[in-house]
């Protein structure tokens, strides 16, 4: 990689912008040398909470000017010292940059200041497929609404996997209604461990690392590496 004054190469990510190597739909970027987050929104330090992890949490912000809520998700770069998890974060932004597709969250724009990364997500408030399905009577959708939201899921997955991105944790809290109303479309999310891979086909590419959530994989083998 070329030097970069950003820590996870925000700059030259602009530049392959300009140079047309990602999707017209381009996520904004501002590197520690631009405009600061804290300029176009409210909210980015005290902003309802809506999500933590270890990195970090997600709070709401508004856009000061359209007013538009959106979800902010505020990682601190102390907490990210490996160069191995500074890369790991730099892949789930340029995965992220290349989806446009109705039933994917959508990544807006990506700030970053000398202390935190900001990524800026559409806000999503329907809340998780797998509570909703808890929610309904006798626990299970009817055929017809199960077969449009499994509709939905795997047009999304199709999608993904025509750009050789692979989302590694599907399940059913990682896919989030877009509004309360009953009829609101599924969209995936959560897809910090998608990964890009690297090879000359789709019937070639083969993963050799295992990454999903354990309790969600019904064959013990596949975490067993395939052989090399």
């Amino acid at each position: 990689m070329k030097h970069s004054s950003s820590r996870i190469g925000l700059d030259l990510m602009n530049e392959s912008k300009r140079d047309h190597k990602f999707s017209e739909n381009m996520v904004h970027f501002e590197d520690t040398l631009g405009i600061r987050i804290e300029e176009i929104y409210d909210g980015v330090h005290v902003g309802k909470i809506i999500g933590s992890w270890v990195s970090g949490v997600v709070r709401e912000v508004q856009h000061r000017k359209t007013k538009i809520v959106y979800a902010c998700k505020c990682m601190a770069l102390s907490n990210i010292l490996s160069t191995a998890a500074l890369e790991q974060l730099r892949e789930e932004i340029v995965v992220l940059v290349q989806l446009d597709h109705p039933n994917l969250v959508c990544l807006e724009e990506v700030y970053e200041s000398k202390s935190e990364i900001y990524l800026v997500f559409e806000h999503l408030v329907g809340g998780e497929l797998f509570d909703r399905l808890d929610k309904q009577q006798d626990d299970h959708y009817t055929e017809a609404t199960c077969g449009g939201l499994v509709a939905q899921m795997l047009g999304a997955v199709r999608y993904c996997h025509t750009k050789s991105i692979i989302h590694r944790d599907l399940k059913l809290e990682n896919f989030v209604f877009a509004s309360k109303d009953g009829d609101a479309e599924v969209s995936g999310a959560r897809s910090a461990g998608a990964k890009q891979a690297s090879c000359a086909t789709q019937a070639s590419c083969v993963t050799r690392v295992s990454c999903a959530t354990r309790a969600f994989c019904a064959d013990p083998p596949l975490f067993t590496p395939p052989p090399p």
